[in-house]
C-alpha cells in the first residue's frame, strides 16, 4: 500500500491521507456539484466507471454534508447503481443532523 512509508515523514502531526479530511467544506461542495450535474463530470483521464465517482460523492456528503443535502441525495436513491449508497447517506445525515464541519 502506498501509505506504508508515511511514518518516516518528518514532524509530529499525523499525516492526512484523504483530501476530504484535509478540506472537508471544499470537497463537499465539489461533490454536491458532481451530483447536481452528473453529465458534466469529466476528468483528466477517461474514467469508465462513473458510478464509483458518484458513490464517492455520496459518501463525502454523508460524512461532511448537512441535512439540506438530503433532498439532493433522494434523487440518487432512484438509481439502481447508487440507491443503496444514497439511502445510507440519508440515514447518516438524518442521524447526525446539521452539526457538521460543512454545515451551513
Amino acid at each position: 500500500m502506498w501509505t506504508e512509508g508515511l511514518h518516516r515523514l518528518a514532524g509530529g502531526e499525523p499525516v492526512v491521507t484523504s483530501i476530504e479530511a484535509a478540506f472537508p467544506e471544499q470537497v463537499t461542495e465539489i461533490c454536491r456539484r458532481c451530483l447536481r450535474e452528473p453529465t458534466r463530470q469529466r476528468g483528466y483521464f477517461d474514467y469508465p466507471v462513473r458510478d464509483e465517482v458518484f458513490n464517492f460523492a455520496i459518501d463525502v456528503i454523508a460524512e461532511y454534508g448537512n441535512v439540506s443535502d438530503i433532498t439532493l441525495l433522494r434523487v440518487w436513491t432512484l438509481r439502481s447503481d447508487t440507491g443503496k449508497w444514497a439511502l445510507r447517506a440519508i440515514a447518516k445525515r438524518e442521524e447526525v443532523g446539521p452539526l457538521t464541519a460543512a454545515s451551513g
